[in-house]
């Protein structure tokens, strides 16, 4: 707010440097004028008991319990408990318990549960499996050489080993003794042979012993008659000997039958023990060509497979080591149970357990399932993730939320969280982005820099406050310190100051006192436009009426600075001439003057008059 009164600094007399006039005067109305309205707005817009009553008499912060109270200054109080007791200022965490141990400020403890969070293992070797931890701390297991034993074969896979196993140990077993039989029978056709060559032989040295009989019985006929018993016996010997060797050639040519039979027999048990090796072969290995799927119905095969199985009992899987995912093998060429290192980052496809487009990181190892699909073991004990608000875990690229948990997201209602705080070193302006501790730090410092009367509202409470003087209602008091009544501007009020200068500015000549202007200038002829004065002095309203043809009520305003100052009304008879003018108004360089005729209905001219004062 700027000053209204300008100081005149009055002379006493004979000094004719501050005259009574009325441009001192005016000055010193419009001033009054100025204070007056002042007073006026001031008692418009002061604050009632009622509102004073609601304005903050103290503000008190107890740091123990970090609460804040504010008295009104009717007595009443409101608390903010921020709750700074329960800010956590250390942790610890208990591995037995699998807990978080919280130390809030005031001393208590709180204790979160990790335990469902948190599942710890422990791998231990076995007869069978060996375990081995890497540099990054990646576990594998391997199946010992030479440990798969009968009991850890799937019951059906031994059954179905064992019975082939017999079959081929059968199978051996009679193409062995088919070829000792074999041998056998050729010992004894090649014994038989012999036999025969001998039976023949002697039949033959009889047939040579009964021809010469004969020829010595012809020879020796008539000895004969003279030993016809001696010839008889001859010739009955000769008889029985022929009947001998031709019985020696039946058994010799029934024993080359015999022979030849038990050859053919040979023969036919030789192929039968060379088919029983081949499929034998067939059954234990394979890869003969004599029966159909024997390359998936051998002892090798059902070994694989139960090796393959046994190894994937229990969790235990087959490692096939390190690849990078481009390099990874389809699905169908890998068997249940395989599990591969995976050396880079991938995203999952519809092969995977847990559908397309999962991100996962580089050294995750994913293994075959029953089920014909790829899984991902995650290399970490953590089975599941739930937040203190869920009611179930949940697996996979599990996304938390401040809700979840407990917080409060970003942008959140922050009314319920605790901030520990000190107060700043000096009062600086609150600015977006910083932190709850810096702004409490701040507004604490401007709480605690501001006075009484910041929160009194009381005059008695400021300090190095002015003196205010007496008011007086008068205008005879001489001495110093009292100030004048409002009611002294008030020209309405009787026996004002006010009303005596505007009675004694009524009482002086309109026209002005030429020592004090240098002349008058003709400025503004056009009707509301403003005239914006040039120099401190005078301003004055012309008005004239010159109609002789029209009847009419007419006239003009003045005004300076947008106030109306000048009014002046007349009725106008046709034929008659009107001069008016206004008293002359005191004006400073800036202010603006304008006139405005209230009628067009007769011939009116108007002019304002500026009379610049004398330097």
């Amino acid at each position: 707010m700027n000053k209204a009164h300008v100081p005149i600094n009055w002379e006493n007399y004979p000094s004719d440097e501050t005259p009574l006039n009325e441009r001192n005067l005016n000055k010193m109305d419009s001033a009054i004028g100025i204070i007056d309205d002042n007073v006026v707005t001031l008692d418009a817009t002061k604050a009632t008991k009622t509102e004073v009553a609601t304005l903050v008499a103290d503000v008190t912060f107890e740091e123990s319990t970090g609460i804040i109270t504010i008295t009104k200054k009717n007595g009443s109080k409101i608390t903010i408990d921020t709750q700074m007791e329960k800010i956590a200022i250390n942790f610890d965490y208990n591995p037995t318990t699998q807990q978080i141990i919280l130390t809030l400020i005031d001393g208590t403890k709180q204790y979160i549960d990790l335990s469902a969070l948190i599942t710890q293992y422990e791998f231990l070797d076995s007869d069978t499996v060996a375990f081995y931890i890497d540099k990054d701390g990646k576990v594998s297991a391997i199946v010992k050489e030479g440990s798969i034993e009968e009991k850890h074969l799937e019951p059906n896979y031994l059954a179905k080993i064992k019975v082939e196993v017999a079959k081929a140990e059968s199978s051996q077993q009679a193409a062995a003794k088919s070829e000792a039989n074999a041998k056998a029978s050729e010992n004894a056709a090649k014994a038989s042979e012999t036999a025969a060559k001998t039976s023949e032989t002697n039949a033959k040295a009889s047939e040579t012993a009964a021809a010469k009989s004969a020829t010595a019985a012809e020879a020796s006929e008539s000895n004969a008659k003279v030993s016809e018993t001696s010839a008889s016996e001859s010739s009955a010997t000769a008889t029985e000997k022929a009947s001998s060797a031709s019985q020696s050639a039946d058994t010799a040519a029934e024993k080359a039958d015999i022979a030849t039979q038990k050859a053919a027999e040979i023969i036919g048990k030789a192929e039968s023990a060379e088919e029983s090796a081949t499929k034998a072969q067939s059954y234990a290995v394979g890869g003969t060509g004599s029966r159909e799927g024997e390359d998936s119905d051998n002892a090798k095969y059902y070994y694989q497979q139960a090796k393959d199985v046994s190894e994937g009992l229990k969790g235990g899987l087959q490692p096939h080591g390190t690849v990078a995912f481009a390099d990874l093998p389809a699905l169908a060429d890998v068997s249940t149970g395989w599990m591969f290192n995976i050396s880079d980052e991938f995203t999952t496809t519809d092969d995977f357990k847990e559908g397309a487009g999962n991100v996962i990181p580089a050294g995750a190892n994913i293994y075959k399932t029953s089920d014909e699909k790829l899984d991902v073991l995650a290399g970490t004990p953590v089975t599941g993730i739930k937040g203190a608000n869920e009611d179930s875990f949940r697996r996979g690229n599990v996304v938390l939320t401040a809700e979840n948990v407990g917080a409060v997201s970003t942008g959140g209602d922050t009314a319920e969280n605790t901030t520990a705080f000190t107060a700043a070193s000096v009062r600086e302006n609150l600015k977006s982005g910083e932190s709850h501790a810096t702004l409490f730090g701040k507004i604490v410092k401007w709480f605690s820099d501001l006075k009484t009367v910041a929160f009194s509202g009381s005059y008695n409470d400021l300090s190095n406050k002015p003196t205010i003087p007496t008011v007086v209602n008068n205008n005879t008091t001489t001495e110093a310190g009292y100030a004048l009544d409002a009611r002294q501007a008030n020209p309405n009020v009787e026996g004002s100051l006010a009303k005596q200068i505007s009675t004694l500015n009524r009482s002086l000549a309109l026209r002005p006192v030429y020592p004090l202007y240098i002349g008058k200038t003709a400025v503004w002829s056009t009707r509301d436009d403003l005239y914006e004065v040039t120099a401190d002095g005078y301003i004055q309203f012309w008005y004239n009426v010159d109609d002789d043809k029209h009847d009419s009520n007419c006239g003009i305003n003045g005004f300076i600075d947008g106030v109306l100052v000048y009014e002046y009304f007349e009725y106008h008879q046709a034929g008659a001439a009107n001069e008016n003018y206004s008293p002359m108004f005191p004006v400073l360089k800036g202010q603006t003057a304008n006139f405005h005729i209230i009628t067009d209905s007769v011939l009116q001219y108007a002019t304002i008059y500026h009379y610049p004062v004398r330097a």
